[in-house]
């Protein structure tokens, strides 16, 4: 008689367990702002590099006004490249007298995708010292936000352009 009446028990509180672990995942999930990886890359002077910016885990943005930086004084911003979002719902200004790109997006609803969502194209100046140089997205609350207007604020993994000692790039080389 009491495995009869423990078994179901052990059973109910089997699935209970289980769906509430899958609605706190789902719960979890929903609660992220979404995550963007800047790609590092390696070059050396007088190189064209592309640096993308990769979206994750997005929960659904509809707009985000963003500063990326840089180094000017071994960077020359050249070009953009636009990723999955749509065609010409974008900003791109360049102030390299700031160190930092200004970028806008504003989508007609909320873009789930993830992926490469921008890439910018720098070149390496010949002057530049060999080292790494960050590029990174600065932000602040209420620059990226869903088409309900919650405020996100996503995790972000900066990158940057890595030149390599190539012998004419020592900071040395500079004093004679």
């Amino acid at each position: 008689m009491t495995a009869k009446i423990f078994k179901p028990l052990i059973c109910v509180f089997t699935v209970i367990s289980l769906l509430l672990s899958v609605c706190f995942t789902a719960s979890a999930a929903e609660n992220s702002d979404g995550h963007i990886t800047v790609s590092t890359v390696t070059a050396v002077n007088g190189d064209s590099v592309i640096i993308k910016f990769d979206m994750s885990e997005n929960p659904g943005t509809m707009a985000m006004t963003i500063s990326i930086t840089y180094d000017s004084s071994a960077l020359t911003f050249e070009k953009e490249y636009i990723g999955y979002l749509r065609d010409r719902t974008y900003q791109v200004a360049d102030h390299p007298e700031q160190n930092l790109i200004r970028f806008v997006d504003c989508e007609a609803g909320n873009s789930f995708r993830n992926g490469t969502f921008l890439s910018l194209q720098f070149k390496v100046k010949d002057t530049a010292s060999f080292g790494f140089y960050p590029v990174s997205i600065d932000y602040k609350e209420g620059d990226f936000c869903n088409w309900k207007l919650k405020k996100l604020m996503p995790k972000i993994t900066s990158g940057g352009v890595n030149i390599e000692f190539n012998g004419k790039n020592c900071p040395h080389k500079k004093y004679g």
